[in-house]
């Protein structure tokens, strides 16, 4: 294959960047998370290319582990990440799906035998503490130019809706492109982008490599680039990676995950995107049509018909060689709605609002194509020790699912309580306080709850771990930052704080604290008269 130079474009998109030898090749594939398309390029790169080396952007301090998201998992899951600094807690959820672009990385890379490595700095790093990446303006910009109203329908109408007919060269020059509009006059590299790039450049020199393939978000894509022609000498080692000093507490877990969390529009219909490219359409017309029906909402075979080939015709009115979630939506709404709508078509708005009242086949919209799919973990998945903590309490209070009776006078049925009221302070789903004392009732000696499994359970302890590694522990700092927000439900919260077993010294600071944000909150009101 032939040594590409700086900047230039070869025919399957090669790199762009200096090489030691012509048998050394980089190919750095910008991606959207969560693109079939994007998946797609993924997994014929790798296949074609068998690489010594795959680089995916997530924590490098996680390579270590990476074996635990080898397990058989059932997807979505997410790789979950915390780091407190005193009374500062940052928190982080990297997502997989079947048809994500970093899982189909690793799986790939599993199938070629090539070695892979998580290239970006580690989630609890200061990197991260500033805001998230913003391109939205300029992803805006680029859709209101293609005159259309949303970035989501901007990426189906330019990459999903071609994901079938271009080739992986064609398909892989469109984002590339795209990448770079988002990007358009941002010449910095950031520290995070300077880090990945020194990855890549060491498994690049590295002795004996082959190719290189690189998975990183398609932001990244363009100063990564600009960094990696810098030639900047290396020697081959992997970069350090940054340890996290001892006043931090840091942990990164798997947690199951639902559709419901993903930070994406309409999960279930990529999924099908991604099992069923070329009949996608028709299963999402199929599936609406079935919600509708199960729901008592007359839709007859006409009219399935008719939305049928309304989307057929929108897909290629709009040039769409594959019909896009848009034109199945637009279908819908024009085909099936049979009144005048209260609000903006959801989808046609950023953040797609339901509105108030909405229409039935709105709903029905929105909720087949966002889809109900829950993500379990093997049984073999490591836990923080909040999780096994809780359990055992759970075992030793004989705190099993069912009703649960407990008479407040007796010392074990109280440490049976101020455990629930912990799990409640948590927010841990699946106890619930039915009757007892309020909050300074001094009469009721009785309290009732009910305990209910709930697949919730895990990733809620997993996640409340970033609070503390004992269930006490925990409870108190979110009670403690519950008690001073605005919005708290102060009764049911002073009832937790009087039941849960907390040390006096913590009651105490809780309290204070309470009143001095009610003093500001005083204050400020004060102010605004």
């Amino acid at each position: 294959m032939a040594r590409a130079t700086p900047g230039a474009r070869t025919s399957d998109r090669t790199v762009s960047v200096p090489v030691v030898d012509a048998g050394r090749d980089v190919v750095v594939i910008g991606i959207r998370h969560h693109s079939p398309a994007c998946a797609r390029i993924v997994a014929e790169t790798i296949e074609r290319l068998q690489p010594t080396h795959v680089l995916i952007e997530g924590p490098a301090d996680f390579t270590d582990r990476i074996d635990e998201l080898r397990l058989d998992h059932k997807l979505p899951i997410a790789l979950y990440s915390h780091v407190r600094r005193g009374a500062h807690t940052r928190v982080t959820w990297a997502a997989f799906t079947d048809w994500s672009p970093e899982w189909i990385a690793l799986r790939s890379a599993s199938k070629v035998s090539a070695e892979v490595r998580l290239i970006d700095l580690p989630a609890w790093h200061p990197a991260f503490d500033g805001p998230p990446d913003e391109y939205s303006v300029a992803a805006t910009v680029l859709a209101a130019g293609l005159g259309l109203d949303t970035v989501d329908a901007m990426w189906d109408h330019v990459v999903e809706s071609r994901a079938d007919t271009l080739t992986v060269e064609e398909l892989t020059a469109v984002l590339d492109d795209y990448f770079d509009a988002i990007r358009v006059g941002d010449a910095t590299v950031s520290e995070r982008e300077q880090y990945m790039a020194s990855w890549i450049r060491a498994a690049r020199e590295r002795p004996g490599s082959g190719a290189v393939v690189v998975v990183c978000g398609g932001r990244h894509r363009p100063a990564i680039m600009s960094e990696l022609a810098r030639g900047r000498p290396t020697d081959g080692f992997w970069p350090a990676v940054p340890t996290a000093g001892p006043d931090v507490d840091i942990g990164s877990y798997l947690v199951p995950y639902s559709y419901s969390r993903l930070d994406l529009e309409s999960p279930w219909w990529y999924e099908k995107l991604w099992q069923k490219t070329t009949s996608a359409g028709e299963v999402a017309a199929a599936a609406i049509v079935r919600d509708l029906r199960s729901r008592n909402q007359r839709v007859s075979t006409t009219d399935f018909i008719g939305f049928r080939t309304q989307i057929l015709g929108l897909a290629a009115i709009r040039g769409h060689a594959l019909p896009t979630r848009r034109d199945v939506l637009d279908a819908a709404a024009s085909t099936l709605v049979g009144e005048a709508l209260a609000s903006p078509l959801p989808w046609t708005l950023a953040g797609e609002p339901l509105g108030p009242e909405p229409d039935p086949v709105i709903s029905a919209c929105m909720r087949t194509m966002r889809g109900d799919r829950r993500g379990t973990l093997h049984p073999d998945s490591p836990v923080p020790g909040l999780v096994c903590h809780v359990d055992m309490l759970l075992e030793e209070f004989d705190l099993l699912p069912g009703p649960v009776a407990l008479d407040l006078a007796d010392e074990r049925s109280r440490q049976r309580s101020r455990a629930l009221h912990q799990l409640r302070v948590l927010g841990v789903p699946g106890f619930e306080r039915t009757a007892g004392p309020g909050s300074g009732s001094a009469v009721v000696s009785t309290e009732r709850w009910m305990i209910v499994d709930s697949a919730d359970r895990l990733p809620a302890l997993v996640e409340a771990a970033a609070k503390g590694h004992t269930l006490v522990e925990a409870a108190g700092a979110t009670l403690e930052s519950s008690l001073t927000s605005a919005a708290a439900d102060v009764e049911r919260l002073e009832v937790d704080l009087a039941n849960g077993g907390f040390q006096p010294g913590q009651v105490e600071q809780v309290v204070h604290q309470r009143q001095h944000a009610l003093a500001r909150t005083m204050d400020g009101a004060e102010h605004a008269l």
